[in-house]
């Protein structure tokens, strides 16, 4: 039950490129703005979409994908904990920031598709792979066989 305490899933598209922080130390920090969406029928049966945002914080290698790899509008899911922190502003006035500190990030849009599609398809096509291309081969199954899963769970729960 330990790891159900402070825990945080979430599917959504970035509603802006990565900002990346490198600091003097040389940890990378990126941060991110995730919109989720929930479709539902109100009373009078009209469709109603209520869209909330996220701000997403990623440290270290995981921020190196995310800058490399990530862009306004990329699907993806998140893995990570709840995290609320206070500052005071140019002003002098206390603010309080919610965010989700990202442990995990899997791609869900069309370009990682296309790339996982297109590995598969040179390993089938029977050509010889390369211990690299043949290692992409084995990430790109991965990565469909999740994107599944996670589109399946979304429908189950609408």
């Amino acid at each position: 039950m330990n790891s159900l305490r402070n825990k945080v899933q979430l599917i959504g598209n970035l509603g802006k490129d990565p900002e990346i922080k490198i600091f003097d130390s040389g940890k990378k920090k990126a941060s991110l703005s995730l919109a989720t969406t929930e479709s539902y029928s109100n009373t009078n049966g009209e469709k109603v979409e209520d869209t909330q945002w996220h701000n997403l914080v990623v440290w270290g290698k995981t921020a190196d994908i995310a800058e490399k790899y990530l862009h306004k509008g990329s699907q993806i899911a998140v893995d990570g904990k709840l995290n609320y922190r206070n500052y005071e502003d140019k002003n002098g006035e206390k603010k309080t920031v919610t965010e989700i500190v990202v442990n995990d990030i899997v791609m869900l849009a069309s370009r990682v598709n296309n790339f996982a599609k297109s590995n598969i398809n040179i390993a089938a096509k029977g050509q010889s792979t390369p211990v690299g291309l043949a290692f992409l081969h084995l990430m790109a199954n991965t990565i469909l066989k999740l994107q599944k899963s996670f589109k399946y769970r979304w429908k189950c729960r609408n």
